[in-house]
């Protein structure tokens, strides 16, 4: 891959440059927009799993996600914002509930458990 133009590179092969860009960098801070875009889903929690580590690791990462199930699988804190403007912040674990999510997206949301951990889904 390292021989290919970047005009040559799928979405996803640019996202993932993009994040080894951003890495190589070592920013005490980073600022992502959607980083799982344009990915496939083993891509996606390869890069959500890295920015974790990175997290844990003492880097602050900030954040952008219109996916609940990796807000709740991958962050420590969120940040939600209504309709109205107003935000609620605080810890995944308190805030991503099936409640104030369906006030949040104003249509409900439920949480399924597999055994091996939980989802949240619309209806």
């Amino acid at each position: 891959m390292e021989a290919r133009q970047v005009g040559t590179l799928s979405g996803g092969e640019r996202r993932r440059l993009a994040l080894a860009t951003l890495l190589v960098q070592d920013p005490p801070l980073m600022l992502l927009d959607e980083p799982a875009n344009h990915l496939d889903l083993r891509h996606q929690h390869d890069m959500l799993g890295l920015l974790q580590e990175q997290a844990r690791a003492g880097h602050a990462i900030l954040m952008v996600l219109h996916d609940i199930n990796h807000a709740l699988r991958y962050c420590d804190h969120v940040v939600l914002l209504f309709a109205d403007g107003s935000p609620r912040q605080g810890p995944s674990g308190e805030l991503l509930e099936p409640a104030l999510l369906s006030e949040l997206y104003q249509y409900p949301v439920r949480r399924v458990k597999d055994g091996q951990g939980d989802l949240l889904v619309a209806g």
